[in-house]
């Protein structure tokens, strides 16, 4: 049901998620059946394959039930929340100022997804989270207009590897996805989607958690992933872009942050599709522009990258 929700306190989590402060907000309380939500923050549920799955929804204050507008997905990492993720990228005000909608679920077992792996817990159960993910842009597109030819997904870490897993699956409603520190699994490499879609990625050099050049994963899950380059190589070859990038140095707008970043942009993919690299160099297993622990780039903003990305790109 529809509920009021309280941030909960300050607390960490180890590896491949975050130790993140979160601040008190207004939200409203909504009837689970109600049908055109307002502006404004909401906590629902959706049934899926019989288990009662969870999500946020932020809808922007410029919306009207009279505009569709794009939905961007955000994905926490392992034994994150959906909350968290919220908080962590910054993405619900920034949806206020450039009008799009954002969703951010939850995990199942663990709070991870099954991101093909083969090694997380709702992996082993089971859980098929493509299909509370294609649930879930079904039951808000009937809570709010969204515009189809617009969704996007992001994540990071675990939740960046089911993205990618997630594109292969449903390339034919994503029209493109963001990731940050979190290939596509190894053994899902000769998935072929069926649709190009936009591609945008970040990866730290340094990444404690998730090799930079793949290999097995840190933490309890492990499991091999692709190297940055393979992840590379594969989307640009499902979206038959140039395989030669344009590479750009980008500035160093601060120093003290002890990273540098390297744009690699393939573009002339099919349909108008594009894969941008973001090379972090010393960059860690981190949201760049966030206020996580760790390494953490701030020459750059992730969320906002992503976003200005996504609104190039559409089905």
């Amino acid at each position: 049901m529809g509920k009021l929700i309280q941030k909960s306190p300050p607390h960490f989590f180890p590896v491949l998620v975050f130790s993140l402060i979160f601040f008190p907000a207004c939200e409203k309380k909504e009837a689970q059946n109600d049908e055109g939500l307002k502006p404004g923050n909401y906590a629902r549920t959706l049934t899926v394959d019989g288990r009662a799955r969870t999500f946020r929804l932020h809808v922007p204050l410029g919306y009207s039930e009279k505009t569709a507008l794009p939905l961007v997905v955000a994905l926490h990492g392992g034994g994150g929340t959906g909350a968290e993720m919220e908080t962590l990228t910054g993405f619900s005000q920034l949806s206020d100022r450039e009008n799009f909608i954002v969703a951010y679920p939850d995990g199942f077992l663990d709070n991870r997804w099954a991101d093909g792996r083969g090694t997380t817990a709702p992996d082993l159960a089971g859980i098929n989270d493509v299909t509370f993910i294609s649930s879930l842009i079904d039951e808000i597109g009937r809570l709010v207009k969204i515009e189809s030819r617009r969704v996007y997904v992001c994540g990071i870490s675990n939740g960046s590897m089911f993205v990618n897993f997630l594109a292969c699956e449903l390339s034919g409603r994503i029209a493109a996805i963001g990731g940050v520190s979190g290939q596509l699994a190894e053994i899902k490499k000769t998935l072929r989607p069926a649709a190009p879609l936009g591609v945008i990625y970040f990866h730290g050099t340094a990444d404690p958690a998730v090799p930079y050049n793949g290999g097995t994963v840190a933490g309890p899950n492990a499991g091999e992933v692709l190297s940055t380059a393979e992840l590379m190589a594969f989307w640009v070859g499902v979206d038959a872009a140039n395989p030669v990038p344009a590479t750009e140095f980008l500035p160093d707008t601060d120093p003290a942050d002890g990273t540098r970043v390297i744009r690699f942009t393939f573009s002339g993919g099919r349909d108008g599709t594009q894969v941008h690299l973001y090379r972090i160099e010393n960059g860690g297993h981190t949201w760049p522009g966030s206020n996580s622990p760790g390494s953490v780039c701030r020459d750059i903003n992730a969320t906002e990258l992503i976003w200005g990305f996504f609104k190039t790109q559409s089905k």
